[in-house]
């Protein structure tokens, strides 16, 4: 079943944010996504109870996963990306096997890539490239871009992944962040972003 047939007859509910609750439940102070490497059973461990808790759709523990914020090479970044994409598969089909009518679904999940040159909104577009490349390796085929202030940025990664991808095989999520008066942080309306996302063709689904 793919995720396209799920949603056309039932709610699709997702887990939660995962670098909080990891930092809460293993009183961490290490960056989330370097769990991935430094210890996948407390991510596998996190995943699983997301599921136990009805989530249908998990998503690997990378927003955080970019060279800037691991500190790392692209080298780095590629094995950090598809361990998190391995912790999650092998978890979703853990359930998968039981339980056939009721499938858990894994996204790639990408955070906002710090922006090198401010000046440039354009600037980390390669980086975006390079992150969804790695998830398609690691066989992703449902991302979801969160939490985002403007979309300029993202909308060529976006249409990055449909090229990479047959249009019908592919699912793209994204979610931008607003205060409680609908605006973020870049000081653009929500009304104002979700009507473009809305026109972006190879946007699938728009969300806050």
């Amino acid at each position: 079943m793919t995720i396209r047939e799920y949603l056309q007859n039932r709610k699709l509910l997702t887990d939660g944010a995962f670098g909080t609750y990891f930092s809460g439940k293993y009183n961490s102070e290490m960056l989330p996504e370097l769990a991935n490497m430094k210890a996948p059973d407390q991510v596998r461990t996190i995943h699983r109870e997301y599921i136990a808790a009805g989530a249908r759709l998990i998503r690997t523990n990378t927003f955080a996963s970019n060279c800037t914020n691991l500190n790392c090479d692209r080298t780095a970044l590629r094995e950090n990306i598809l361990a998190a994409c391995l912790i999650a598969q092998e978890t979703a089909q853990e359930w998968n096997l039981a339980h056939e009518d009721d499938p858990v679904f894994v996204a790639g999940d990408i955070g906002p890539v710090p922006i090198s040159d401010p000046q440039d909104i354009h600037s980390d577009e390669d980086e975006y490239r390079f992150i969804v490349n790695a998830m398609i390796e690691a066989g992703i085929h449902v991302f979801v871009f969160e939490t985002f202030s403007e979309i300029t940025g993202i909308l060529s990664a976006v249409s990055y992944c449909k090229t990479k991808l047959p249009a019908q095989e592919s699912f793209v999520l994204v979610q931008i962040c607003v205060n409680q008066h609908g605006y973020t942080n870049r000081g653009l309306h929500a009304r104002k972003l979700l009507q473009q996302l809305s026109e972006q063709a190879e946007v699938d689904a728009i969300g806050l």
